[in-house]
């Protein structure tokens, strides 16, 4: 079975939908910035995810999704993305403290 590559309106789709746009907390002015950004990842690697071709694009982006649990700084105000910095450098420190044997 050939693997599709997905078009980027069909990923666009996806972020559109406002169920997705509420389980990942996307506002809807952003979906197209996180669109373009799964979609612009994975064509410049071949739709690829290491050795192995991507055979279900929803599955991957899917998979994708969970991994961030950030939204784009534009559709941010500034106390929020305040917060969202000291959030995330908190998240690094502890990482760092367990990788390092202090947690």
């Amino acid at each position: 079975m050939k693997n599709r590559i997905p078009t980027f309106e069909e990923v666009l789709s996806h972020f559109s939908d406002p169920s997705v746009q509420k389980i990942h907390n996307i506002s809807p002015s952003s979906a197209e910035y996180w669109a373009r950004k799964f979609f612009d990842y994975y064509d410049s690697v071949g739709w690829y995810r290491g050795k192995t071709p991507i055979k279900k694009w929803r599955s991957c982006l899917t998979q994708w999704q969970s991994s961030f649990s950030d939204t784009p700084d534009e559709a941010l105000s500034q106390k929020d993305r305040m917060k969202l910095n000291i959030q995330r450098r908190l998240e690094r420190r502890e990482k760092n403290e367990m990788f390092n044997g202090r947690g």
